[in-house]
C-alpha cells in the first residue's frame, strides 16, 4: 500500500486499518497472483533452449559454463 510518500508491505487487516485510520489517502493492490504468473513465466523462459544469436542468451550460457 502507498500513502503517496511512502510504500508499506501490509501482511494483516490490522495492519491495513492502522494505515488508513492515520487519515490520508491510501492506494493498495494485491501483487501476490501477479509475483506468481511473473515467477512461473520467468522459469519456463529459463527452460526453454536460448537462441545463440541473442547476445542475452550468450551472455547466461558463458555464465552456465563458468
Amino acid at each position: 500500500m502507498s500513502d503517496g510518500a511512502s510504500v508499506y508491505l501490509c501482511t494483516s487487516n490490522d495492519e491495513v486499518i492502522d494505515l488508513v485510520s492515520r487519515g490520508q489517502g491510501v492506494f493498495g493492490i494485491a501483487v501476490g497472483k501477479v509475483l506468481r504468473e511473473v515467477e512461473t513465466t520467468l522459469v519456463e523462459l529459463d527452460s526453454q533452449p536460448s537462441d545463440p544469436s541473442d547476445e542475452l542468451a550468450l551472455r547466461r550460457l558463458s555464465r552456465k559454463v563458468s
